[in-house]
C-alpha cells in the first residue's frame, strides 16, 4: 500500500501534521513565516507612482481610501493586489 500524508489521526509519515522541518505548537504543521510583509511587497513605491501618474496625489501626500478605491477601477490584477495589500497594511498600522 502507498503512504498516506497528513492523516488527521496522526498516522502520516511525519506524525501529528508536522512536516520534516517540525511544525507549530498548535499542530498545524506550518511554520510561521518571519518578515512576511517584506516578502509580500515586491515593488516598493509602485502603487504611489501609479497614483501620481493618475494625478491622485502630489508630492508626499498619503494615499487615502478614496485614492485606493479610484485606483482599483479598471486596474490590472497586479494593481488590485497592490491595493489589497495597502488596505491590509493600513489596518495593521492602526492597532
Amino acid at each position: 500500500m502507498g503512504r498516506t500524508r497528513g492523516v488527521p489521526d496522526g498516522t502520516g509519515p511525519y506524525g501529528r501534521g508536522a512536516g520534516p522541518g517540525g511544525g507549530r505548537a498548535d499542530g498545524s504543521g506550518l511554520k510561521k513565516k518571519k518578515r512576511w510583509i517584506a516578502s509580500a511587497i515586491k515593488r516598493p513605491g509602485a502603487l504611489r507612482a501609479k497614483a501620481k501618474r493618475k494625478g491622485l496625489i502630489k508630492g508626499d501626500e498619503k494615499l487615502s481610501a478614496k485614492d485606493l478605491k479610484t485606483l482599483v477601477k479598471d486596474a490590472s490584477t497586479q494593481t488590485k493586489k497592490q491595493v489589497a495589500l495597502a488596505r491590509t497594511l493600513g489596518k495593521m498600522r492602526k492597532k
